[in-house]
């Protein structure tokens, strides 16, 4: 709903309320601006919404007479600057008693101080019915400013004080859509991969943003975007293309994976199975798994994972996830079951030698909901510097190793009786 003022373009009006017409031509500039209300019944001003629904009417409210705005219609619903824009009104006396006048019956914009068009009426008798049309042609030029794109509601009513203000207005939307735009939609794959993008726009304006979204009311002209690095994906490269008025502009980012990678992830009983089904009191096997290492051997890792319910979201999770290691540890990460939190810092007493998948820890998931059931795998918290969003794992000489996740940003690790297709992005 607009509530800035409207300024008046070629307009044709045509009314016919009875057996009366009139032809009305406004030239272009004409601002119709009356002020604020309260300046008389035939200069409404900026009516609102409380306006109406108090009624228009000033001075007694007569019992016997009844006028109502019985139909009021604006069409097309939707319009194009050069569009003419039809709006069709009908008032009634439903009352017992002739309406005296003379009172008037009007079409405005709400909160705009806009009127189409006003008509006068001097008697309405009983079960009496009078019609009207308008006929509006949008402006084209300097449309963008004089009719700004979006909602705007027209009303229909009038101010004979009857005692029945709830018939006396009735309401219209149109919408009006500025064709000097475009859309850029932005589609990355795989599917579900928030990969960061940025994109630069005519004028030299940037947004970025991530994942698949579609951008609207954007100016013609040159457009690039350039692609974030998402780590296990090859990165596309950066494209330019040019935006046409009226027009949808598609940049697709098609991220590859770049192949084996050094990587920490996890996975159920067998390599790369990351979902599963399991029943209530079932007990589920996954490991997490430190894949293609760059180090002979490790003393240990940091990482921390959480349990959710997707189908529930803010729900207490009640399954239990428990955690063995391949040697003796000391592990001094701290966990919170109920809120479905598990941090793994641990230190290996002795050195464990590495392959291309070492499994450096085991959990048993203790599945106690029937739901979908996401883990999802990320840096232990408190997380040890560099502060990159990335696990960590550690080398012989104590020193860190910052490891990337094994799963796409956004994506789960292992999903326990998905609600469909397996939603986990490997990035292997």
């Amino acid at each position: 709903m607009r509530r800035s003022p409207v300024i008046l373009g070629i307009v044709a009006l045509a009314l016919v309320w009875g057996c009366s017409s009139e032809q009305v031509t406004a030239p272009e500039g004409t601002v119709s601006e009356v002020g604020d209300s309260g300046q008389g019944m035939n200069n409404p001003g900026i009516v609102t919404l409380a306006d109406l629904e108090a009624g228009m009417g000033a001075g007694e409210k007569l019992s016997g007479p009844d006028v109502a705005v019985t139909a009021f219609t604006a069409s097309p619903s939707a319009l194009l600057p050069g569009d003419l824009l039809t709006i069709q009104a009908t008032v009634a006396n439903l009352g017992s008693a002739t309406a005296v006048g003379p009172f008037d019956v009007w079409i405005g914009v709400l909160n705009a101080g806009f009127e189409f068009a006003r008509v006068t009426i001097d008697r309405l008798a009983p079960g009496e019915v009078r019609g009207g049309t308008v006929h509006f042609t949008l402006p084209i030029a300097k449309f963008a400013t004089a009719y700004p794109p979006g909602t705007y509601t027209l009303y229909c009513t009038h101010n004979f004080g009857d005692s029945n203000p709830v018939n006396n207005y009735m309401l219209a939307d149109v919408e009006l859509t500025d064709t000097q735009t475009g859309a850029i939609q932005i589609t990355v794959t795989p599917s579900g991969l928030n990969a960061p993008w940025t994109l630069t726009g005519a004028g030299g304006g940037t947004q970025s943003g991530s994942g698949s979204t579609l951008l609207t009311g954007l100016v013609p002209g040159d457009y690039t975007i350039t692609w974030g690095d998402v780590a296990g994906y090859d990165t596309p490269t950066a494209e330019t293309a040019t935006l046409a008025t009226g027009a949808t502009l598609t940049f697709t980012g098609a991220y590859t994976s770049s192949g084996d990678q050094e990587a920490l992830r996890m996975w159920f009983e067998y390599p790369d199975s990351f979902c599963t089904t399991a029943a209530f009191l079932d007990h589920v096997t996954a490991h997490i798994v430190y894949m293609n290492p760059s180090i002979p051997s490790t003393r240990g890792f940091e990482c921390g994972y959480d349990a959710t319910l997707p189908g529930a979201k803010g729900a207490q999770i009640n399954t239990n996830i428990s955690v063995s290691f391949p040697v003796d540890v000391i592990d001094v990460g701290l966990d919170d079951p109920g809120a479905g939190t598990y941090n793994r810092i641990v230190g290996f007493n002795n050195p464990l030698a590495t392959s291309s998948a070492t499994v450096v820890a085991t959990l048993d998931i203790f599945v106690l909901e029937s739901d979908e059931i996401f883990i999802t795998m990320r840096p232990a918290i408190p997380q040890s510097p560099p502060i990159d969003g990335n696990p960590k794992v550690v080398k012989e000489d104590f020193n860190l190793v910052s490891v990337p996740l094994g799963q796409a940003p956004g994506s789960p690790s292992l999903v326990i009786n998905p609600a469909g297709p397996c939603p986990v992005i490997s990035t292997k």
